[in-house]
Formats: C-alpha cells, sequence, structure tokens
C-alpha cells in the first residue's frame, strides 16, 4: 500500500512539474510589451515634422541674415556722400567710398584722390541730415580733384553733369605735373580743399612702406625737369 501512495505522489508531482513549464512560455510572451504598428507611425511622423521644423527654422535664419546684409548694404549706399561744406551756391558731399589716399604718379608724395557731389543750393532744400539725398530726377555735378595738403593745390580731373545714375564712359584730363593749381582764396576750390583736407584722417590709407630709389628718382625728374616717365 505504502509503494502504491508513493507511486501515486510522484506521478503527481511529475504532472504538476509538466504543466508548470508548459506554462512559463506564454507567460513570458504575456509580459512583454506589445508594439502597435500605428504607434511607431506616430513616431516616425513625430520626428520628420521635428525634423522639418529644424531645417525650416535654419532655412529662416539664413534668410534673415541675407536680408539684413542687404539692408546694411543698402543704408550704406544711401550714406555714401556725406557733407562737407556749403555756401550759398552749393552743398558739397564727399564720396567716402572712393575717397583714398595714393602716391603721387611718378612720385613717392602721398595726396589725396577724391571725387565731390555738388548739388545746386538754389534747386534744392537745405539737407534735413549730414547726408545726400538726391530725387533721380534732380541733377548735380560730380567733380573728381587730386588734392596736395601739404602745398596747398588741387588738380583738376573731370567734372560730371548728372542727372540719376552716373555713366562710366567719362573721359578725363592726363595727370601732369604742370596741372597743379594753388587754391585761390575764396573760391569753390578753396571751399572743396578745406573740407576735405579735415577728413584726411578717415580716408583709406595706403602702404607708406613701398617707397623706393627709383620712385625717389622719378620724382626728382618730374618736379625739377618736368619729365614725367
Amino acid at each position: 500500500m505504502r509503494r502504491y501512495i508513493l507511486l501515486v505522489l510522484c506521478i503527481s508531482f511529475l504532472l504538476d512539474s509538466r504543466a508548470a513549464l508548459a506554462a512559463l512560455p506564454s507567460a513570458a510572451i504575456d509580459s512583454e510589451p506589445v508594439v502597435n504598428a500605428e504607434t511607431v507611425k506616430n513616431q516616425d511622423v513625430g520626428q520628420t515634422a521635428a525634423e522639418d521644423n529644424k531645417g525650416s527654422a535654419a532655412k529662416k535664419d539664413k534668410d534673415e541674415n541675407i536680408f539684413k546684409k542687404m539692408n546694411k548694404a543698402d543704408e550704406a549706399d544711401k550714406k555714401r556722400f556725406v557733407l562737407i561744406a556749403k555756401d550759398s551756391r552749393f552743398f558739397y558731399y564727399l564720396d567716402r567710398k572712393s575717397a583714398r589716399w595714393i602716391f603721387e604718379p611718378n612720385s613717392s608724395r602721398k595726396i589725396m584722390d577724391v571725387w565731390i557731389q555738388l548739388v545746386d543750393a538754389n534747386k534744392a532744400s537745405a539737407p534735413a541730415d549730414k547726408y545726400s539725398n538726391i530725387s533721380a530726377d534732380q541733377s548735380y555735378l560730380l567733380d573728381h580733384y587730386y588734392i596736395r595738403p601739404q602745398l596747398r593745390q588741387m588738380q583738376f580731373l573731370c567734372e560730371l553733369e548728372v542727372v540719376g545714375q552716373p555713366s562710366n564712359n567719362v573721359t578725363q584730363n592726363v595727370y601732369s605735373v604742370k596741372n597743379w593749381e594753388d587754391i585761390i582764396p575764396g573760391s569753390i576750390e578753396e571751399t572743396i580743399f578745406n573740407a576735405v583736407v579735415n577728413t584726411k584722417e578717415s580716408l583709406v590709407k595706403i602702404d607708406t612702406q613701398s617707397n623706393s630709389m627709383d620712385i625717389q628718382a622719378r620724382d626728382f625728374l618730374d618736379r625739377v625737369l618736368n619729365i614725367g616717365l
């Protein structure tokens, strides 16, 4: 009888163990998170939208930077001609974009190369600020000069009468050491000379280290013998 009872208990234990082992895979599967296809799709859409927004923001920043640069360039162009003097005849504006120091041709002397805008004071209202504001249908003069500040001399190169935008086909006088003129007191040239010299510190500089003996020799021949090389 004991043997029979032990046999029954062993068989029962074995059956319970097999049942428990058979139940394990189901439990494991049931414990794993269920991934829904719709959830994955929504995540992909959200990531794509975020990337698109980031790209749009970067493009917007780039466009804004371009617009800022364009506005600065436009503002600088409007302030190109700065008022340096005025009298009963003209308002005198210096073109600060082209005004510069250069070496006098065939010489080591530094001179000023400037363009001056002359606006008829009788045809224009007094400027509200220090910058030129010429309308498209308003005429003005545009003069080109070389200036020797220390010797108080100017050399006239050309004069344009401009309406709107100047053309680039002007014929200028050829530089000559004989064309330097002393400043006449009370003249328009004196007004221009004094005004330009007052702005000389703001002009574009030149490299003074480029002087050489051959330049100095040409300077001597040009000044003393009036021989242009």
